[in-house]
């Protein structure tokens, strides 16, 4: 699942303050017009528990060839 997905019905906000980033950062991040640091993939990931993994957030490109 991708983080524009996942947080389609949720506080983007709030989601920014609890992996430690702005909500800002994380519109970029749904639009993939940022990648996050490898820290920040992996607090995302648990954030999601599990649902959005840090190979979809650092790799998108390579990660939709693998699923289709």
């Amino acid at each position: 699942m991708n983080l524009k997905t996942f947080l389609h019905k949720q506080d983007r906000a709030e989601f920014a303050t609890k992996v430690g980033t702005t909500k800002n950062y994380i519109d970029q991040l749904c639009i993939r017009q940022r990648r996050p640091s490898p820290e920040l993939a992996q607090k995302i990931e648990e954030a999601t528990n599990k649902q959005v993994t840090c190979l979809e957030l650092l790799y998108p490109d390579q990660h939709q060839t693998a699923q289709a």
